[in-house]
């Protein structure tokens, strides 16, 4: 299967299709495969969202994050400190935060590196978020891993308090 049809010898599905890449005999299921990945895309529109870990205990586990919306501008990825409107995809059962809720989280950890105010390159294992609420505050009580001195300074210091570890 190829990308988005634009040349070729193409069978079309709109903007999608399937690529023969030479003379052979296709069969049901290899078509139900490129028919499976061509609606996924579709469905998507060709964005693939970030998945990331909860770094408290509120009971989410995973996020998907779905917008950027604490970044100057209409800034596509989000850094550290950023908040951003996510969707729970995994959770704790008997918490309060369910699946598929849509909750607001601040980034404190990025695989991507960023350069601190005094000129030392941070860079994480892993992405991740602590659930807050409308007013900033966390809705858990403990906050897992290191998280970056930046998020002080943004009016985060009550998740920067609960952290047990401020690179």
């Amino acid at each position: 299967m190829k990308g988005k049809s634009c040349r070729g010898n193409r069978i079309c599905f709109g903007r999608y299709s399937l690529q023969a890449l030479e003379p052979a005999w296709i069969t049901a299921r290899q078509i139900e495969a490129g028919r499976r990945a061509i609606t996924r895309y579709a469905r998507r529109g060709g964005k693939i969202w970030t998945l990331l870990n909860v770094a408290d205990n509120s009971g989410a586990r995973k996020l998907m994050c779905i917008r950027v919306i604490g970044a100057a501008g209409n800034q596509r990825y989000a850094r550290i400190g950023d908040v951003i409107v996510a969707v729970i995809k995994d959770a704790l059962p008997q918490m309060p935060l369910e699946r598929s809720e849509v909750i607001r989280a601040v980034i404190v950890r990025t695989c991507k590196e960023f350069k601190c105010e005094d000129g030392i390159i941070i860079r994480y294992d892993d992405n991740a978020a602590v659930i807050i609420d409308q007013k900033g505050n966390p809705k858990g009580t403990r906050v897992f891993g290191a998280i970056a001195e930046e998020l002080r300074g943004l009016n985060f210091t009550k998740i920067v308090s609960l952290a047990p570890e401020v690179l």
